[in-house]
């Protein structure tokens, strides 16, 4: 399938196997180690009626406190999330009327998180969506929607500007309007960066790949597009990749025009046994969660996995929100 090609090419090891949930606190103390079980193997559909991932994702509610009153389309997401040592460290978007500007957060459990900074020495205009890696003890950030920039931080906060990433070769023109959405993997050999393209009419899934550490990048053949049918039918977008345990796992935001358009965006989820697109987070019947869920950001913690995204609830409002699942890792 289209869609596994790249994922099938970059089934090596990665350069570090370990699991971020089974990194030591600061103190030298184990992380909880929770119990878990495999994915469901024949799970009901969502109360939609689409397929479901059978991961039992549990909702944990929202991150932040609302902490100021909000217009329609106005608020946080965009979540790129990393486990580094002692804990987890997320840059995300804040939108505020036409303006956007990254934020950090960190967490030491996964539950609690600080009270968001914003994130400083970026390209003015250069903000746009994150992609954060944490490479050898310090940040790696690819960030932008329509040019794509990359920067460096010792501390994931303060940034010094590396200058624009230039995507070049391969016979693609699924970006040919913009590239946004970056998703920075390390793997043996070198580096994959899975993003959204737009081509001035519809989203998809690229990536491109580099040998020598981010200098020069070789695009690859759009891998993802856009479903026949289903919850994502218009669009494919906000991938976020993982090569873990020899898994291909990608999650991603499907775009759903099947009923009404504008429709709401759902995360998504394909592994490497099958090509069956199925529905992670499906919507809620109200709340903060109702109208889209968008933007996965998902690590392995403890003996299951964490994932932050990104929900529009009934009153129009985006909102950073966390997802637990006991499937192993």
């Amino acid at each position: 399938m289209r869609s596994l090609v790249l994922l099938a090419l970059c089934a090596c090891a990665p350069k570090d196997d370990t699991g971020p949930g089974d990194t030591p606190g600061e103190t030298g103390e184990t992380k909880l180690v929770r119990e878990c079980a495999p994915a469901d193997a024949d799970p009901e559909p969502t109360w939609e009626g689409h397929p479901s991932d059978g991961w039992r994702w549990n909702r944990q509610g929202a991150l932040f406190e609302d902490a100021e009153p909000l217009m329609y389309g106005e608020g946080d997401l965009a979540p790129s999330l990393v486990a580094v040592p002692g804990g987890l460290h997320l840059v995300f978007a804040r939108q505020r009327a036409l303006d956007r500007d990254l934020w950090v957060s960190t967490s030491s459990d996964g539950e609690q998180w600080t009270a968001p900074v914003a994130a400083t020495g970026l390209t003015p205009g250069g903000s746009g969506y994150p992609g954060l890696l944490y490479d050898e003890g310090r940040f790696r950030l690819w960030h932008g929607s329509g040019d794509l920039y990359y920067s460096e931080s010792s501390d994931g906060v303060a940034y010094e500007s590396r200058g624009q990433i230039m995507l070049t070769g391969g016979n693609s023109d699924f970006d040919s309007y913009s590239a946004l959405y970056p998703n920075p993997e390390r793997l043996e050999g070198g580096l994959a960066l899975f993003y959204t393209g737009f081509d001035g009419a519809t989203y998809a899934i690229g990536a491109a790949t580099s040998v020598d550490d981010g200098e020069t990048w070789e695009k690859e053949r759009d891998i993802m597009e856009r479903g026949p049918d289903g919850f994502d039918n218009a669009a494919v977008a906000q991938p976020v990749y993982l090569y873990h345990g020899r898994q291909n796992l990608l999650w991603y935001g499907g775009y759903d025009t099947s009923l009404t358009d504008p429709g709401p965006w759902r995360v998504g989820f394909i592994d490497h046994n099958s090509a069956d697109r199925t529905v992670a987070i499906p919507l809620s019947e109200s709340g903060h969660d109702a109208w889209s869920t968008r933007d996965p950001a998902v690590v392995p913690w403890g003996d299951g996995w964490l994932m932050i995204y990104a929900g529009m609830g009934d009153d129009g409002i985006y909102r950073l929100l966390r997802a637990t699942s006991d499937v192993c890792n």
